[in-house]
């Protein structure tokens, strides 16, 4: 054998070798991510999870310690992966009347206990009275999401409740224009949403950025914990570029002067007032076919600039909607006026409610009792196909 066929044998065996030892080490990441998972009773990492149906929810059954800025909490979500006092399994169908209700952060209540929340106050007020309360709620929530959730629940989970209350706020306005539905009903995130023809190479991060949550940091422990260092720095570079030419603004730029009128965005602003309603009057359709009533409750961020009297533009948005698609409407977008100082109801340095200010609204919602009671579904024997919105 010749000195060049021998070099090229042991090359051949350190490519073969290095291969092997990388297959192994990939295979070895693998399996210690599905050891994690298979213990998620020891409360392994967070309980939020990504969603193939809605986007994103939490784990079933599940318990851990979430953080919200400088905040930590104990979390806990039930059977059907709901935010809840206690791991516990719910039926699908209740012995007693149900309640759901549906929302983003202000819902799920982050930064304070299950027991502060609006939801685990009216959970704890209502029990006594023989009604149950589910909270469906989840960060980032917005009506595309919640139409699609609740239709999963309904038709995949078997779930069945007697009233649903969708809470909305403005975030809604600019979050519903950064989701689709696909031709199988799945929610699909649009990368940079109305600012997609903008975004440049944001969008190949974007899709890497969806590769590596879908498909790598789900599976691998030290490949997801490298996909995710990458990926973060990436995003940050690629939204700051985007948002020095002024595109990805930020919440108040959409929605704090709309009473002004002459506002940045004024078109996307009020598209995404227009598919909030399209995509809730589909979930309201769809409820009433089924016989089970709903509510939509408003409130809004303190930076809001309010007209000096009278309802602003996005409550008489959301009043004239209601009575046109027969929904029960709570308006709760003056609650805090005159409790000075307003910063008292919420998180230090936030926009979210703060017990206190989740006792507020609570009482509220108690307050409008007779638009929140339930009553027994007229659920059709053969129930409907699901509808498909827009997309």
């Amino acid at each position: 054998m010749s000195q060049a066929e021998k070099r090229g044998r042991r090359s051949l065996f350190r490519w073969v070798t290095l291969i092997m030892v990388l297959i192994f080490l990939v295979g070895a990441d693998y399996l210690a991510r599905r050891i994690v998972q298979l213990n998620r009773e020891t409360k392994v990492g967070s309980g939020r999870t990504r969603h193939p149906v809605f986007h994103h929810g939490f784990h079933p059954n599940y318990e851990w310690q979430d953080r919200f800025g400088p905040i930590r909490i104990r979390m806990v979500s039930n059977s059907l992966g709901m935010r809840d006092g206690e791991r516990r399994v719910v039926p699908p169908v209740g012995d007693r009347p149900r309640i759901l209700l549906i929302g983003d952060s202000f819902t799920e209540g982050v930064g304070v206990t299950w027991e502060e929340t609006f939801a685990g106050r009216l959970q704890a007020a209502l029990a006594p009275r023989g009604v149950e309360v589910l909270n469906a709620g989840v960060v980032s929530y917005t009506p595309i999401l919640e139409r699609i959730k609740i239709r999963h629940l309904y038709e995949a989970e078997g779930l069945r409740f007697d009233r649903l209350v969708l809470f909305l706020d403005l975030s809604d306005v600019k979050d519903d224009l950064f989701y689709n539905e696909d031709a199988a009903g799945r929610a699909r995130p649009i990368p940079y949403g109305p600012f997609a023809s903008e975004a440049g190479w944001g969008r190949w991060v974007e899709k890497f950025s969806d590769v590596c949550e879908t498909r790598i940091e789900p599976n691998f422990v030290l490949l997801g914990a490298l996909a995710r260092n990458i990926k973060i720095p990436l995003r940050q570079m690629a939204r700051k570029e985007l948002g020095s030419r002024g595109a990805f603004t930020a919440l108040p730029d959409f929605v704090r002067d709309y009473e002004l009128g002459d506002i940045p965005q004024r078109e996307i602003t009020e598209r995404g007032l227009r598919r909030n309603g399209e995509n809730l009057a589909i979930l309201a359709d769809y409820l009433k076919k089924r016989g089970i009533p709903m509510t939509l409750v408003i409130y809004r961020w303190p930076q809001y600039r309010m007209p000096a009297e009278g309802e602003a533009q996005y409550q008489k948005f959301w009043r004239g909607w209601a009575q046109q698609h027969g929904v029960d409407f709570i308006d709760l977008f003056r609650l805090f006026d005159g409790r000075e100082p307003i910063r008292q109801w919420h998180l230090e340095g936030d926009d979210h409610w703060n017990s206190r200010g989740h006792a507020v609204v609570a009482e509220a919602l108690l307050g409008n009792w007779d638009k929140l009671q339930p009553r027994p579904a007229n659920v059709q024997e053969s129930d409907p196909p699901h509808e498909k919105g827009t997309r």
